[in-house]
């Protein structure tokens, strides 16, 4: 029924019925509807739709209407043949630095280089199985946080345990490294273990990214404001006034263009010096899953087919493309402008995103993937635990 849900479930589909909801216009307003509790229906269906939204109520004239919602699906988990085996390396996030693209496994303390010639070299974390991480490459190395702390990982070196905290966000500047941490604790980790500890205000930090002047934070106060922090690479610290925000908006709010822009739904606002918002651009839809990848903003929806408010942005005009599986469409903007630069067809919601130093866009979607130039081409697979596999026997083999 939403995105709050956790864990997976294998099993053979023996019942679907769709969810509708009644839902009440508030009054005084035109766009702004609210759910009535004691109306939900279940209806039988032989498959579900492939996306569920609420466009209709904005072209519904009266102040109540009945919308479905989602899917209840029944599934026999024993009807279900074995899974696979388990290939060597399943990617969980990716980062690219100095012509060399890491990925970590998404539950193993295992990290990989992967070298413009795809030679790779493999790195065993000390840190333990089953915690998904992030990792942030830099030149020389990478940086690689968890549940269960912070690690440093220098090229042909064995990796190290920094710090046993939790590392809740983070971002790149150079070989330096912002960490912040649980407790309310931001550190910066610079080359040769170097680190100053920073006086971080209290809130929910919600989007960290990097422009020429060092990092900028957005931190959430309570329900309905925020602000912005500057984070310098000496350590200083600057911070904005507390500026107030929709409480009623549902989108994650992300910092990201160039100039750098806090997005908000449908609103892109420029950051300005003394960390306030200027007047803010709005653009044809709503971000709901997005952030800043080098000189781009990327985001993910579903892919249009020009009967939504918005038309068919962000693409150029009417596609035609294959439905047989469902996918979401993943677009990348132009910090600036931020006009569409080409959309790509994925496998995934929220996937993780890099950019190396060729400008390719590296993404993990059903595998780690290149964002094509062309807009609407499917993406290749860059087989990383093959490449793995070719390393360990010929490691094995040399060994022997």
């Amino acid at each position: 029924m939403g995105y709050d849900t956790a864990g997976r479930v294998r099993g053979r589909v023996t019942r679907v019925r769709i969810v509708s909801e009644r839902f009440r216009r508030r009054p005084g307003t035109v766009g702004s509807w609210h759910m009535v509790s004691g109306y939900r229906q279940l209806r039988d269906v032989d498959a579900a739709p492939r996306f569920f939204d609420r466009d209709g109520l904005f072209e519904h004239d009266g102040d109540e209407a009945d919308s479905d919602v989602g899917a209840l699906i029944d599934l026999d988990l024993d009807d279900v043949p074995d899974l696979p085996a388990r290939p060597s390396i399943v990617a969980g996030d990716v980062s690219a630095a100095g012509g060399v693209l890491w990925v970590v496994d998404s539950s193993l303390p295992l990290a990989v280089s992967v070298d413009a010639d795809h030679t790779v070299h493999e790195y065993v974390l000390p840190g333990a199985v089953g915690i998904s991480r992030r990792i942030w490459a830099t030149t020389g190395g990478c940086w690689i946080a968890g549940g269960d702390g912070l690690f440093r990982v220098d090229v042909g070196e064995t990796p190290r345990h920094v710090d046993d905290i939790p590392v809740l966000a983070g971002a790149t500047l150079g070989d330096t490294l912002l960490s912040c941490r649980a407790e309310g604790r931001w550190t910066l980790h610079g080359p040769g273990g170097h680190r100053i500890e920073v006086n971080a205000p209290e809130g929910y930090v919600a989007s960290v990214a990097v422009d020429a002047d060092g990092f900028v934070v957005a931190v959430r106060v309570g329900d309905s404001a925020f602000r912005l922090v500057r984070v310098h690479p000496e350590g200083a610290l600057t911070v904005g006034p507390v500026l107030p925000h929709t409480r009623r908006q549902q989108h994650r709010m992300f910092l990201g263009g160039t100039p750098l822009r806090l997005f908000l739904g449908e609103h892109a606002a420029p950051v300005l010096e003394d960390l306030t918002l200027g007047e803010p651009r709005t653009l044809p839809k709503g971000l709901m899953s997005a952030g800043q990848v080098g000189p781009f903003v990327w985001f993910t929806d579903h892919p249009p087919d020009g009967t939504g408010r918005s038309g068919w942005w962000p693409l150029p005009g009417p596609v035609t493309y294959d439905r047989a599986r469902q996918f979401w469409l993943f677009t990348l903007l132009d910090g600036q402008s931020l006009e569409p630069v080409t959309s790509t067809p994925i496998f995934a919601t929220r996937p993780p995103v890099t950019i190396d130093e060729h400008g390719t866009v590296w993404v993990i979607a059903d595998g780690i993937r290149p964002i094509p130039d062309s807009t609407m081409q499917w993406p290749n697979e860059l087989d990383i635990a093959a490449l793995l596999d070719v390393a360990r026997n010929h490691t094995t083999d040399s060994a022997e």
